[in-house]
């Protein structure tokens, strides 16, 4: 299937016309849930129940392969090593770092992000 790629809440941008996703350049063919787990955020409560609304809607259009899940974490797993990568590949350039003062505090939550967003399967 094809996906987003960099789902997450920061590219969603909504009108009056409702939702629209941007940043395209991250698009990639795999499972449903790659870009249905990043979209997820907050308590194990609160991720169960976004997940379980993302899924009735998701399913409006598509059939979702439960079995998918399991995948969660390795997927996670391939993501930080995928951001760590754009990172690390910047972080030459000159500017980068001093234009990102709060680079390390980003990171530190965004890795707590992903870890909580592993567990709701």
């Amino acid at each position: 299937m094809r996906l987003h790629g960099d789902c997450h809440l920061s590219n969603l941008l909504w009108t009056d016309d409702g939702p629209h996703f941007v940043d395209f350049d991250d698009s990639r063919t795999g499972p449903a849930v790659q870009d249905l787990w990043m979209l997820l955020s907050g308590s194990q409560q609160e991720m169960n129940l976004q997940l379980a609304e993302l899924l009735e809607g998701y399913e409006c259009f598509y059939d979702f392969n439960p079995a998918e899940l399991h995948l969660v974490e390795a997927l996670r797993t391939l993501r930080l090593l995928h951001y760590s990568a754009w990172l690390a590949k910047r972080w030459m350039i000159r500017l980068f770092p001093r234009l990102l003062p709060g680079l390390i505090r980003s990171n530190t939550g965004r890795t707590a992000f992903l870890n909580c967003a592993s567990r709701w399967h």
